[in-house]
């Protein structure tokens, strides 16, 4: 029984440290995102996050942890979840789906962390660098297959890399226009994006769209 409560405590505080640590992240992408990453202190987190400082200390060893911490949590969750997306996928076109929907679920929440990734993609070093890197990799990867084998279900001629960087950058740059309060709903712009990208690889470029514009989400 004493193991078992000592479990359950020990649970509860990583549940605990985990939630803690993400607010700190959102405070920490919410001030590199309005003033970089440069002009961003751990003082400055610790006041926005109402964190002593020495408290903050007992999560990082630096500034640059937070950003490692903020780019890696980032691409880390698109992978797993393109993952999953791509798993329930049974055509090119979904899948294409899959990536676009994935993407913009993800960033339009967090609108904050897509401006630092952006932005501050090449600011790590070292280990923490390579880390990250790997897994921006791998979303690159598994977003190039997709593209590939939409062209070449269709038959087109692109080269699927130009493709893809051109997807993605039609996708992170939206955090330079895009305000779900002014511009359209969130299943608006995902509909007319797939539409867009599945109508320039060759598909027929029917997103599921309805009447009114907007996506009919499954």
């Amino acid at each position: 029984m004493a193991e078992l409560v000592s479990h359950g405590r020990q649970a509860n505080s990583t549940a605990r440290y985990d939630k803690r640590l993400a607010e700190i992240l959102r405070f920490t992408a919410r001030l590199m995102a309005k003033q970089g990453y440069e002009k961003t202190s751990v003082r400055q987190v610790a006041k926005q996050a109402k964190v002593a400082l020495s408290g903050l200390y007992y999560y990082i060893t630096g500034k640059e942890d937070l950003l490692f911490l903020i780019q890696f949590h980032t691409f880390d969750s698109l992978v797993t979840a393109l993952k999953e997306r791509l798993a329930a996928s049974d055509s090119p076109d979904d899948a294409l789906r899959a990536v676009i929907g994935t993407h913009l679920d993800h960033f339009i929440v967090h609108m904050d962390e897509l401006k630092v990734c952006a932005r501050e993609l090449e600011t790590l070093t070292g280990k923490q660098h390579r880390k990250v890197f790997a897994l921006r990799r791998e979303y690159f990867d598994m977003t190039l297959s997709v593209v590939r084998d939409l062209i070449e279900h269709n038959g087109g001629r692109l080269d699927p890399e130009i493709a893809t960087l051109s997807l993605f950058g039609a996708l992170n740059w939206m955090y330079q226009w895009y305000n779900p309060k002014r511009e359209v709903s969130a299943d608006r712009l995902e509909a007319e994006l797939t539409q867009l990208f599945l109508g320039a690889l060759g598909s027929s470029g029917d997103s599921g769209a309805v009447a009114d514009g907007r996506e009919t989400r499954a």
